[in-house]
Formats: C-alpha cells, structure tokens, sequence
C-alpha cells in the first residue's frame, strides 16, 4: 500500500508539473504569437505602402498618361491601362484623377466622373500622399503622387491602393505556420514532461528496490 500510495503521489506531482508547464508555454506562445501577428501586420501595412507608392510614382511618370490627360477622352485611353496595372500589381485600385479629383479610372466605372476621396493636396503642391483611408472599396492603404506635364505642372493625379481586407487576407495565410509553431512548443513540453515522468518513475522504483 506504502510503494502504490507513493507512486501516486509521485504521478500527481509530475501531472501538476506537467500542467504548470503545459500553462507556461501556452502563455509564452500566446504572448509571442500575439505579438507577431502584431508586428506582421505593421510590416504588412508597410510593405503595402512602399508597394503603392512605387507603383503610383511609375505609373505618374509614363509619358502616356500625361499625354492621355491632355487628350478629349481621358478616360477611354487611361481606364484600359490602368486596369491592366492594377491587374499586373496585385493592387486594388489604379486611380489616375483630374487636379479636381475626378476620376478618370477606377475598378468600378460607375464611379468614374465622381470626385476622388482622400487627401490630396500634398500631391497637388508637388509632393505625394501616403495614408490609411475608407474610400468606395472600403480602407485601404494607399498612395497620391503628382502628374506632371511638359512644364513642370501638376497636370493630374495618380492614386494606387491596396485594402486592408487583402492585407489581412495575406496575414491570415501566414497562420498555419504560427499554428504549427505553437504545437511544436506544446508538443516539445509534452516530450519533455514525458522524459521527466519516466526519470522519475525510474528513481522511484530504485529506491523501493534498495529498501
């Protein structure tokens, strides 16, 4: 009765252990995951912007779009090309725009000939626009660069986006591989209780040998 008695006691002990320990890394894991997703999402938004910003400023600098402007029809020359970019960058929205704001293309066509929303005037003085806004396709990160024409002139305004649903969409990929690094860390805690639970066992039957 004393050697079974003892033997449970010792498994309660090591079970106890074992929850403390499974306890602890769950929290570790859950901290470092949550602290990941965190830091992924800031890396995900920043490469959005860098992404907009270099497809807008190529799009801005092509000939044919200042060209296009100044054409009768902006819209029937600029809507094709800038679908085609869109399409080809994996971004949301091409937008090339009047210095007014409106737009000459966009994804949805009933929308062209409405007014553009979102900052502008940074890229109207010569500079470019780069922030989170909630437009027609919903928030998105997105880019405004000048236009400019033979003289210098700001003669338009391009505006690339990527949602913050595609954002996240791409995040949420990436989960398997936390999930996976989360079983890993249990599963290692599970290996490691095991091979103390058997160490234990091991002394204890030693010392009821010895006796």
């Amino acid at each position: 009765m004393t050697r079974r008695s003892s033997m449970t006691r010792g498994w309660s002990i090591a079970g106890q252990l074992f929850a403390l320990q499974v306890l602890v890394v769950t929290l570790l894991v859950a901290g470092g995951t949550t602290g990941a997703v965190l830091l992924a999402r800031a890396d995900a938004r920043d490469a959005a912007a860098e992404e907009v910003t270099s497809v807008a400023e190529t799009v801005a600098h092509a000939p044919f779009v200042a060209e296009a402007l100044a054409s009768p029809d902006p819209t029937r020359r600029l809507q094709p090309y800038a679908e085609a970019t869109r399409t080809a960058t994996g971004t949301d929205f091409v937008v090339v725009m009047a210095p007014d704001r409106t737009r000459y293309t966009h994804p949805n066509r009933d929308l062209i000939g409405q007014p553009f929303l979102g900052t502008v005037e940074p890229a109207l003085a010569g500079g470019q626009v780069v922030e989170v806004y909630t437009g027609t396709l919903g928030e998105s990160v997105r880019a405004v660069v000048p236009v400019r024409g033979d003289g210098g002139a700001v003669v338009g305004l391009v505006s690339v986006g990527i949602t913050t649903e595609a954002i996240n969409r791409k995040l949420l990929r990436q989960a398997p591989a936390v999930g996976a690094a989360t079983a890993a860390a249990l599963a290692l805690a599970g290996v490691g209780h095991g091979c103390s639970a058997a160490a234990s066992a091991a002394r204890r039957t030693a010392s009821d040998r010895a006796r």
